[in-house]
């Protein structure tokens, strides 16, 4: 559900907007969102809609109201409205309602702010004031509602949009800046903290008159609308311009804390001036510290008319005040869109300092799964070193906080493949300085109408510039030579660059070959094709035809396959498998794909197709592979997957218990990360095609790498903050395995999605899925699988602030462990009792729990189990008071975590051992042990890190 007040009143499930009736029915919506959680007393409800004078029947009338209001909420809103004895209240959930989020973000900027983290505040001030789509309570008719709410949540805007000036001009946008404050001096005339920003920001550009000019208007309206004088600030600020005082310097200003002057921020490159060409009239700038996310490309050939009209658009970005420059070049599959794209951002890499983004959206993949935006968004922010829990789930908020981030940012963007101008739009950025270059085989005219992009058709390649393709490949030599048979390959290829590049290939393999016999195998090649519905359809396709027969069978094999795998591409090892090969053959086999042009590699050791290619290499397969085979194929490259990944999750997780998949097929070979940091950087690479073999795994009806894959990816995506690819792989998991009959796998997939349901608000669901869960453990006779979920929902409650319950669920659990006879699940067990009696108070109960706990685990020779345990006691021993004693076990927690390498638990114990120090009133060993834990966390880029900066900000 989203709840938006900020603006127009509208209510969503999912996409869907419900109609809210109009009338008392909105106003009663309204009045209980803007005390979302609260109980709002029926006789106070009453009297604000109807606005201080509610008829005899209200009471009635109001239930009939409530009962109307549930019902438009559809089913998955109606219990969100809560009847108290008092009266009436709604249940919003974190994220869901925009006034919360915007209070929330406003606050994070303010924090970030006060410790003069002006980017930082910038980005969560620009994201709280996307929030806003007009005015509030427009459609609402409770005028009583209005006058109350209204200036208050203005003044809450305005304050909001004063802070983030503020954090602007620390940041040197003085440019982007001085206009805006203009319009709002106008504005809010009477505002003196809006007179002095923009008096500050004239006088530290050079423009003092102005800045004199702006107090005198200032002083204007004061006196004239108010009869005062302006206040100390207006008045002392005024003072230090007629003075040049120099604490208003640029260097005064930045010690001080103050705006700083005009100019760039450090780090950053200038925008760059006009230019006529890539690479004219300046030096190149510097290249930045900003992503580079550009793939490889082919040089390119011929489009001299093009590059002029992308170079103007360079120079239109350097100058726009206003918008953001967008071209969307357009044009049939293979004609080189990419390519264009691509090699001209490298050119005019140097004018982007802050960044090169670049996405493959797969508009139009074979398989049928565009990139969703919001996925896109996630690559973008994690570009940027967003933490991931900073990262919004729902779209709109996650698009707000990407234009918060490339605001005042000079980035290119480059938006590859898009299907249509939806799919492109929450991925513009905001504000002018950015440049994005979008291509799509559709033309983007709605693009155009609405955004202001300029579009541009690319047609296939003349004569000549397919001369000169081939000339780059083949030599001038070769290609000057025979200037009949260059003439029809041309005609053969049909002016597309990809089929010239792959018949060029071909030539390129056998140099001995007069190119004479080649167009002519190619003609011949043609002729045999039946004839399709457009001519460039017909070219490329006999010129994969007559590239692919040229093949060693196992190339040819391993090409056919290639189009039967999800993902934006494949690494050696995935091939292997796929194949059903050994390694050495697997690369000679891919290797001859790259010389032959069938295939690319955009980075080192990883394959992928274009469209085209991918789906003549799908109809190949097709003809060629059984579909028996094709399906033995499908589960080995799953197969590889799955158990890599188990091996991988192993490594992210000792003590999790494992599932054991069946044996892999023959001729797979899966990976065997050597270390945490090796299974990190394989699920990161290979994140998004675990995501895609779901589907591949779904056609193939091969259920169980369905759901286990899944189960595999939960310790990446938690630690990641992945949550709604989490959530998505657990829903498809628990479908697979429902189709199975499989209830042992059924118990284990709800637990995993009501686990990561409670760990993204949804409450509810959370509670169902795992109250089933511990139902099929029941039903299975598993009592350590019951305890486990006893554990999860004690976590659950104790997130929500209900310790009392969250202890009940682990005490049951402990009892389970204990008839199973589970000594690794009674010492979890009993430590988290022990924790939660320390929660509780009950810190004798604490100390005996932890004291069982520590001695199972040393039995068992758990040492995560022992750190964790030691931190607890840490914990109890603290709150006792007993300083010396926290101390030593802190001590021997931060050990055990450094040796295992789980940098954020040693950041965290040395966070609780900075405590105690503090607490003993040790201050320097405090401050040195919390700066040790705070360079972990910015390190990991953890938000835990904010929090301990205010602990730092404290201390004397």
């Amino acid at each position: 559900m989203e709840f938006c007040l900020l603006g127009p009143l509208v209510v969503r499930s999912g996409e869907t907007v419900l109609p809210v009736p109009q009338g008392k029915q909105r106003a009663v919506l309204a009045v209980l969102l803007v005390r979302a959680g609260q109980v709002v007393p029926a006789s106070e409800l009453a009297g604000l809609i109807w606005d201080g004078a509610p008829p005899r029947s209200a009471r009635v009338t109001l239930q009939n109201y409530v009962k109307r209001l549930r019902q438009a909420l559809g089913e998955s809103g109606q219990a969100r409205i809560k009847t108290r004895d008092a009266g009436y209240l709604i249940e919003a959930r974190p994220g869901e309602l925009d006034l919360l989020r915007f209070a929330a973000l406003c606050d994070m900027g303010r924090a970030a702010a006060a410790k003069s983290e002006w980017d930082r505040a910038a980005l969560q001030l620009r994201a709280a004031l996307a929030l806003w789509r007009g005015q509030p309570f427009v459609d609402v008719s409770c005028q009583l509602l209005a006058a109350s709410e209204t200036p208050r949540l203005a003044e809450m805007r305005i304050a909001a949009l004063e802070k983030r000036i503020a954090a602007d001009l620390h940041l040197g946008r003085h440019a982007q800046v001085i206009p805006e404050l203009q319009q709002l001096a106008l504005a809010e005339r009477l505002r003196e903290r809006v007179h002095a920003l923009l008096m500050r920001a004239l006088y530290q550009t050079g423009r003092q008159a102005e800045a004199l000019a702006a107090y005198q208007t200032a002083r204007q309206a004061l006196v004239g609308e108010l009869g005062m004088e302006p206040g100390s600030e207006l008045r002392e600020l005024h003072q230090q311009i007629l003075a040049a005082d120099p604490g208003l310097s640029l260097a005064a200003a930045r010690t001080a804390g103050r705006p700083a002057a005009g100019g760039p921020s450090v780090g950053r490159s200038p925008p760059p001036g006009p230019v006529t060409r890539a690479g004219a009239d300046r030096e190149p700038g510097p290249a930045g510290h900003g992503p580079r996310q550009l793939p490889a490309s082919p040089r390119l050939v011929g489009r001299r008319g093009e590059v002029r009209s992308l170079n103007a658009l360079l120079a239109d970005s350097a100058t726009a005040e206003d918008s953001v420059v967008i071209s969307a070049i357009s044009g049939t599959a293979g004609v080189g869109k990419t390519t264009l794209a691509v090699h001209w951002a490298r050119q005019v890499a140097e004018r982007f300092g802050d960044g090169l983004l670049y996405v493959n959206l797969r508009g139009f993949d074979p398989s049928g799964q565009p990139v969703p935006p919001d996925q896109a968004l996630r690559g973008f922010l994690d570009a940027f070193e967003v933490p991931p829990e900073q990262v919004p789930a729902d779209l709109d908020t996650r698009a707000a906080l990407y234009r918060s981030v490339l605001a005042g940012r000079r980035v290119l963007v480059v938006l590859d493949n898009a299907l249509d101008s939806d799919q492109v739009r929450p991925l513009l950025p905001g504000s002018p300085g950015c440049l994005v270059v979008v291509t799509s085989r559709t033309e983007l005219t709605s693009l155009a109408a609405a955004e202001g992009a300029h579009l541009t058709n690319l047609d296939t390649l003349t004569e000549a510039e397919s001369r000169e393709l081939l000339e780059a490949r083949l030599g001038k030599q070769r290609v000057a030579g025979e200037p009949a048979a260059v003439r029809e390959l041309t005609e053969l290829c049909g002016g597309l660059p990809l089929a010239l590049a792959v018949a060029a290939a071909r030539a390129a393999a056998d140099p001995g070959l007069p190119l004479g016999g080649l167009a002519r195998e190619l003609a011949h090649a043609r002729s045999r094709l039946d004839a399709l519905s457009a001519d460039d359809e017909a070219s490329v396709s006999a010129v994969f035809s007559w590239s692919y027969r040229q093949l060693a069978a196992l190339a040819a094999r391993m090409f056919r396959l290639l189009g039967l795998h999800r993902g934006p591409d494949i690494s050696v090892p995935a091939a292997a498998s796929l194949a059903g090969t050994p390694l050495p053959q697997a690369r000679g086999a891919l290797q001859e794909l790259i010389r032959a042009h069938l295939i690319t590699e955009p980075v080192p050791g990883r394959y992928a197709l274009h469209d085209l290619l991918r789906a003549y290499a799908a109809e190949a397969a097709a003809s060629a592979e059984s579909a028996a085979e094709r399906s033995v194929a499908a589960g080995r490259v799953l197969d590889h997957y799955l158990h890599t990944a188990c091996a991988a999750d192993r490594l992210l997780n000792p003590g999790r218990d494992p599932i054991t998949p069946r044996p892999a097929a023959a001729g797979v070979v899966p990976e065997q990360p050597a270390d945490y940091e090796t299974a990190m950087s394989w699920f990161a690479a290979e994140h998004k095609v675990l995501l895609s073999a779901l589907d591949l795994a779904a056609e193939h009806g091969l259920d169980t790498q369905a759901w286990q894959i899944p189960w595999a990816m939960v310790d990446f995506c938690e630690l990641t903050g992945r949550w709604p690819d989490w959530l998505s792989s657990q829903r498809a998991a628990l479908a697979a395995v429902q189709r199975l009959g499989d209830r042992a796998g059924e118990a284990r997939c709800r637990r995993a999605l009501g686990y990561v349901c409670a760990r993204t608000g949804l409450g509810q669901e959370a509670h169902a899925q795992l109250s089933r869960a511990l139902g099929l453990f029941r039903q299975a006779d598993d009592p350590v699988g019951e305890a486990r979920t006893h554990q999860d929902l004690s976590v659950m409650f104790d997130g929500e602030g209900r310790p009392a319950l969250a202890l009940r669920h682990d005490e049951h659990a402990l009892r389970l462990y204990r008839q199973a006879g589970h000594r690794a699940g009674q010492a979890n067990a009993l430590n988290a009792i022990g924790w939660l009696h320390a929660v509780l108070g009950d810190y004798q109960q604490a100390l005996g729990s932890c004291g069982q706990a520590l001695a199972l685990y040393q039995e068992l020779g758990r040492k995560r189990g022992m750190a964790a345990t030691w931190d607890s006691l840490g914990y109890t021993h603290h709150h006792l008071g007993q300083y010396a004693e926290a101390v030593t076990y802190y001590g021997q927690s931060l050990a055990a975590f450094r040796d295992l390498g789980d940098r954020y638990r040693e950041a965290e114990i040395l966070t609780h051992l900075g405590d105690t120090r503090h607490a003993a009133g040790n201050l320097p060993a405090a401050r040195g042990t919390w700066e040790q834990a705070l360079a972990i966390l910015d390190d990991l880029h953890h938000a835990d890190a904010d929090e301990l900066r205010e602990k730092l900000k404290d201390l004397p």
